[in-house]
């Protein structure tokens, strides 16, 4: 009797499971004759029991499919193919993530996910607001580079803040390639028009800071820079040129030649003014009536906070392959070192421009620029 009855449970269990699993209908899809012959062929049973029983094993098999499904896994049965064939809708339809979930839940690592999808066109998108970006770079009222112009950091006149806020704006407006098309036919980023424009507005830039700082020296006039804003000037120019070269390296040769041009043409002007001295109305500082405190030359080689930066960009450029441009030059800038040396050695203070004097020979010499011994006497 106990025998028949967990036969009985047993077969009462698989027709529930197969009703439970089954993705075409409710349970009351399955015949009563069919649940009704299982339990008539228990011998001896009365209604009572047979009610008793099937609810009861109903719950039973209900548990044990379930118990079966969690350690045996999903299987793939027609339920599941149905969420392969709305996968392949998916790509089309672009049904809800949700009902994807629910489809397939072993799909979290699809590629074919709807998030992946959107990241992948937003990134195609900012490619293409990027690029408009650059193409307005080389009419930057500032004259900034890519790094300089894409910061919301950079100290900009008001003439450039509304220039770049315009063009932020401006850039969104264009989403594909198809869009962008027209405008890389004018003038492509990186093109010989564009790299010619790029690099002389680096030019302007460093006359604007030489000039700056000649109005603050000269008696008659009002206003410029004085020297400490002067260097930190000539740095941010230098680290300009440097993402320039770094972030546009498809430019011609002769856009790079242009740009390398920025450094000799900077170290051959501190020499210039080894003379200059307090300009009318400047405070003066303690320590001698020679004021060193206003000489470009000596306040730039003097201290190391001043000159270190600098001679890290051109360490920097010979790392990142842009030797060319120093061995092309190379008896110019031997000719800077010697200006150097001797300007240097011949004042008598400051004493510590030794240091400058030989890590700008260690980094020229490692640039390839061939520096002939200096006579001593």
């Amino acid at each position: 009797m106990a025998h028949d009855s967990e036969l009985s449970v047993a077969n009462i269990a698989s027709v529930a499971e197969g009703v439970l699993m089954s993705p075409r209908g409710p349970p009351s899809s399955v015949g009563a004759s069919e649940l009704g012959r299982l339990a008539l062929g228990r011998p001896g049973s009365r209604d009572s029991e047979m009610v008793t029983t099937r609810s009861g094993a109903k719950r039973e098999a209900a548990s044990k499919g379930e118990k079966a499904r969690s350690s045996a896994g999903p299987s793939k049965k027609k339920g599941q193919e149905k969420a392969s064939s709305s996968k392949t809708t998916r790509k089309s339809g672009r049904t809800s993530k949700s009902a994807a979930a629910q489809d397939d839940p072993d799909d979290s690592d699809d590629d074919d996910d709807p998030d992946d999808s959107d990241k992948s066109e937003d990134e195609g998108t900012g490619g293409v607001e990027q690029a408009v970006l650059k193409l307005a770079l080389i009419h930057e009222p500032s004259h900034h580079s890519w790094a300089e112009f894409r910061s919301p950091d950079t100290r900009r006149s008001l003439e450039s803040t509304i220039y770049r806020n315009i063009h932020m704006q401006h850039a969104r407006k264009y989403r594909t390639a198809a869009d962008l098309a027209p405008l890389m036919a004018v003038a492509p980023v990186g093109g010989r028009d564009w790299s010619e424009i790029m690099a002389s507005k680096m030019w302007r830039r460093w006359h604007s800071i030489l000039e700056e700082y000649r109005r603050y020296i000269n008696p008659d006039s009002a206003g410029g820079n004085d020297v400490d804003t002067t260097i930190e000037s000539i740095r941010r120019l230098f680290h300009a040129v440097e993402d320039t070269l770094r972030q546009f390296p498809g430019m011609p040769d002769n856009a790079k030649q242009q740009l390398g041009g920025i450094f000799l043409r900077v170290f051959q002007t501190f020499p210039v003014y080894k003379d200059s001295n307090r300009p009318q109305g400047a405070p003066s500082y303690a320590g001698g009536s020679t004021q060193f405190e206003y000489n470009l030359l000596f306040r730039f080689a003097a201290l190391k906070a001043s000159w270190l930066q600098c001679l890290e960009v051109l360490r920097r450029l010979h790392g990142a392959g842009y030797a060319g441009l120093f061995h092309a030059r190379q008896e110019d800038w031997a000719g800077v070192h010697r200006d150097m040396y001797h300007v240097l050695g011949t004042a008598g203070w400051p004493r510590d421009s030794g240091e400058f004097i030989t890590v700008l020979h260690r980094i020229l010499t490692a640039l390839g620029v061939a520096i002939a011994p200096i006579p001593t006497s």
